[in-house]
C-alpha cells in the first residue's frame, strides 16, 4: 500500500505560519489538499494527530484544522503523546508508533506536515532505516504555509523542487550550500 503521512495538521501550527496579509487559511488548505490529491492519487492519506490528554490511543480531534475534518477519504491516528506533554516536557512520539498507523505493509511512503527538520525528518529517517521507500514532500511541510502565494506552488513535485533550488541559489550562495550539504545526509529529501 502507498501512503501519505501528514504529521500534525493542527490549528496551532498552521495559524502560527499563515500571514493574514497573504491570503486566507481556507484557500491555502484547499490548495494543500489539491496538491496531495494531484500528486498522490492512489495513495492512502493518514493524518497523525496528538493524543488526547488522558488516552494515548485516541486522536485529539479538537486540534485538527477545520478543512481536514471534512475529508472522508483520510484516516486519522494518534501519535501516542498529547500536545501539552510535547510542548511542556519536549516529549516526542516514537517514529515506530507513527509508522504503525499505516494499517497495511508500506510499499511507498510520502511524509509531510510539521516540521521538516524535526518530526517529519525523524519519521522519514526511521522509515528509511526500515527499508521503506520514503520521500519527504517539502511542499506538504511548513514550507507550504510560509509561501506568500501557496497556490503558485507547482503541482509537479519535481518542478517544485527545481523552483526551490533556483530560489535558494538566487537568494544566497551561502544558504544554498548549507541546504545542499544538509540534504546530502538525508536521502529522503530532494537533493540539489
Amino acid at each position: 500500500m502507498k501512503y501519505v503521512l501528514i504529521l500534525y495538521p493542527i490549528d496551532s501550527y498552521i495559524d502560527f505560519l499563515i500571514n493574514p496579509f497573504f491570503g486566507g487559511k481556507e484557500e491555502k488548505l484547499i490548495y494543500y489538499k489539491k496538491i496531495i490529491k494531484s500528486r498522490y492519487p492512489d495513495f492512502k492519506v493518514v493524518c497523525v494527530l496528538f493524543s488526547k490528554q488522558n488516552n494515548a490511543n485516541d486522536p485529539d480531534f479538537s486540534q485538527l484544522s477545520g478543512l481536514f475534518k471534512a475529508e472522508k477519504d483520510y484516516s486519522f491516528g494518534a501519535c501516542g503523546i498529547s500536545f501539552k506533554n510535547h510542548c511542556k516536557n519536549k516529549t516526542y512520539p516514537k517514529p515506530k508508533d507513527i509508522i504503525n498507523l499505516c494499517s497495511e505493509p508500506i510499499d511507498e511512503l510520502i511524509v509531510g506536515g510539521f516540521h521538516i527538520w524535526d518530526c517529519v525528518n525523524k519519521v522519514a529517517r526511521f522509515a528509511y532505516k526500515q527499508g521503506i521507500k520514503v520521500v519527504v514532500d517539502e511542499d506538504l511541510t511548513q514550507f507550504f504555509f510560509l509561501e506568500e502565494n501557496s497556490n503558485e506552488i507547482p503541482i509537479s513535485r519535481e518542478v517544485s523542487a527545481e523552483r526551490r533550488k533556483k530560489r535558494l541559489k538566487e537568494g544566497s550562495r551561502c544558504l544554498f550550500e548549507y541546504a545542499r550539504k544538509k540534504r546530502e545526509k538525508t536521502p529522503w529529501v530532494a537533493h540539489f
